[in-house]
């Protein structure tokens, strides 16, 4: 039964379950360095009407285990967490799954055709510079093909593949955290300058015990018990080099490997406290890229990188003939293609108005399993855009047209189907007046996502006759960015939006539980609103004493529309919250500070069916952190943090049978050489 609660999860993204993944950022857009410039000086949260930015100061205050706990800090996003460190972490934005958006790791596509999403939780905070979220636009400069076609995508830029400036022959990151639950990490990263390029080697290094009390309601009963089977251990490292050929050459070689070895700890169920299987997973990613001009007024990227994905599932008490259940899979995906973007030059007034992009790219996956029941495909792909920018007074046009072609086939069985799609995308945004930043934007995407491999070709499960599914999203937005010289700030971002979801794939039981079939029968209407305000005071004299606040709350009415007699019909899809929000407040003066923490959510429902029995509470959560930075010698600095996290020992859960852990600590010390 354990088993097929494993292939439940992943299959989570089938049964209307809202997942997205992840990019990670090369470059920020050059026209937008204005906006971003101002920014950072600041040190205050950016939003666009395109796109939402976190930078490195947000991101170590949050001292987050994970990307996935980050995320839920933005306006829109909803995360589905099954536990704690390591445990499986997915988001989905404005009602859109995982398979909709794109996951880029420094200008590279991370992906994984077997399930179609990626572990959240397993992508480290420690490195990370920037965060970025792009909401109908990609949010990055020269990003590949792929990522740019993408319903949304989140954005990521580490310390490790960034070329060093001038100034700096030498960066060193360290950190070292040690927590509840037997959980303690140490991270350590070195940056060199050599002549015209670098070279950087990192490592990572985690590790629990997972074991956390909760407590679980039965009847009038309330019952205590601890966590188990929830033990969690990776290993990350790896290596990049660059060199900058002349002034506008840049070429990146990047080698990364993972391995994670965690206990599954399975649903809470009452009565049965038992869980002994085992998963082990081992990733490796080789890039490379190098970027150039051409002429006076074109940037081009040309990359490739190849990622493998190693799965063992591992059951020593499985009910069957063995007395024991051990399947490998091995997911191979290889992406190469270019980008290109250039300008047209009318005085340096309008110097980046008209502007044009274009691109292709290609790629292969396959998937093999020790299973020999299981199939053997393999996808080829092959994608391409192109687009322009182009500023009329005080309106700005973007559009795009993109292209996708994907064949599958099959050396065990019936082959999926092709895909041949041409998707458009189109946005008229304001620009900013001369006294503040204010911009409106209504624009319209149509995307889609392939199934995944497991949906086409699961024993017993798959269908090989699915079409992809369909999103058309159109929204609105409107962000304003006021400012004045005596320290006082307040940036406001708010918008609308409507999703409909055709063709949607979903998974419905048939002859039992766990005899399932994949269909396309879905459709999905999501509309919603969001709101965020972040400010910023400096008080004092000498502006010491700063006190920010960042407050955003989301509304998602998200419904199924797939059969009018159902009785699901116009109910809220499954674990999609109608309600959810972020308090934050910090306070620093000097080198001394703290924070404090909100994120609400209301209740959810676990099936599309909502009624009292599929009801899941909502939770309010708290956490509270104090920090303290030493600065000595010359570009060195020590920062000491130490977070209380539930601090109200809240019991909560994102998925129902998941208990998340009460009330827990975390000690961060963290050290730069600049």
């Amino acid at each position: 039964m354990r088993f097929f609660f494993l292939i439940s999860i992943l299959l989570s993204s089938v049964a209307y379950g809202q997942d997205t993944s992840i990019v990670v950022m090369d470059t920020l857009p050059i026209q937008e360095l204005k906006a971003v410039d101002v920014i950072t000086a600041i040190s205050i949260r950016m939003e666009t009407p395109r796109y939402r930015i976190m930078r490195e100061k947000e991101i170590q205050d949050l001292q987050a285990n994970d990307v996935g706990e980050i995320l839920q800090k933005l306006e829109g996003v909803n995360l589905k967490s099954y536990g704690g460190l390591g445990g499986l972490k997915t988001i989905s934005v404005r009602s859109l799954g995982s398979q909709h958006s794109a996951i880029v790791i420094d200008g590279f596509s991370v992906q994984n055709s077997q399930t179609g999403q990626v572990n959240l939780s397993q992508i480290q905070t420690n490195n990370l510079e920037m965060i970025a979220l792009g909401v109908g636009e990609q949010a990055g400069f020269l990003v590949p093909v792929s990522a740019q076609i993408a319903g949304n995508n989140v954005s990521l830029q580490t310390f490790e593949m960034s070329f060093p400036s001038n100034e700096d022959s030498l960066k060193i990151r360290a950190s070292s955290r040690i927590g509840s639950f037997g959980q303690f990490s140490g991270y350590g990263a070195a940056k060199v300058k050599i002549k015209k390029g670098f070279i950087s080697g990192f490592g990572n290094y985690r590790i629990a015990n997972g074991q956390y009390a909760y407590q679980i309601q039965n009847g009038i009963e309330t019952q205590s018990a601890i966590r188990s089977n929830n033990d969690y251990q990776d290993q990350y490292f790896g290596g990049v080099a660059g060199y900058k050929f002349k002034k506008d050459v840049r070429a990146r070689v990047s080698y990364k490997q993972s391995k994670i070895d965690q206990g599954l700890p399975g649903a809470v169920i009452l009565y049965n406290n038992s869980a002994d299987e085992r998963l082990l997973t081992a990733n490796q990613s080789i890039n490379s890229d190098v970027k150039f001009r051409i002429g006076d007024g074109i940037y081009a990227r040309i990359y490739a990188n190849g990622n493998t994905n190693s799965m063992r599932y591992f059951d020593p008490t499985y009910f069957n003939a063995a007395g024991e259940l051990d399947i490998t899979y091995f997911n191979r995906v290889l992406n190469t293609g270019f980008i290109a973007q250039g300008h047209v030059v009318k005085g340096s007034e309008h110097k980046y108005n008209r502007s044009f992009y274009f691109g292709a790219e290609g790629g292969l996956s396959d998937l093999k399993s020790s299973d020999t029941l299981f199939a053997n495909p393999l996808r080829k792909q092959v994608s391409g855009i192109v687009g322009a920018r182009l500023g009329f007074g005080h309106i700005k046009f973007r559009g795009h047209l993109s292209s996708q072609f994907v064949n599958e086939s099959n050396a065990s069985g019936e082959d999926g189907k092709n895909v041949i799609s041409v998707n458009p995308y189109l946005s008229l945004e304001t620009r900013e007046s001369n006294w503040f930043y204010a911009r409106h934007r209504i624009w319209y995407r149509n995307s889609l996502r392939v199934p995944s491999f497991n949906e086409l070709y699961y024993n017993n499960i798959g269908n090989t006759q699915l079409d992809p599914e369909r999103a058309n999203q159109f929204g609105y937005n409107f962000s304003m960015f006021p400012m004045d010289r005596k320290g006082r700030l307040i940036s406001i971002t708010s918008g609308l939006y409507f999703n409909r979801i055709t063709d949607k794939i979903i998974a419905i039981p048939t002859q039992n539980l766990f005899t399932w079939s994949i269909q396309n029968v879905g459709i999905v209407h999501a509309y919603g609103g969001e709101v965020a305000v972040s400010t910023r005071l400096a008080l004092g004299t000498k502006k010491q004493l700063i006190v920010s606040s960042s407050i955003n709350y989301s509304f998602q009415r998200s419904l199924d529309m797939s059969d009018a007699d159902h009785p699901t019909y116009q109910h809220q899809i499954a674990y999609i919250p109608m309600h959810t929000g972020n308090v934050d407040v910090s306070v620093s003066y000097k080198k001394f500070g703290g924070k404090v923490t909100n994120y609400l959510i209301s209740k959810r429902y676990s099936l599309n069916e909502n009624n009292l029995a599929n009801e899941i509470a909502g939770f309010a959560i708290t956490d509270f952190s104090l920090f303290y930075q030493f600065e000595f010698k010359k570009k060195q600095s020590i920062r000491l943090q130490i977070q209380l996290k539930n601090a109200f020992n809240k019991s909560y859960s994102y998925i129902r049978s998941f208990i998340m852990p009460g009330r827990n600590y975390l000690i961060s010390i963290n050290y730069a050489f600049n």
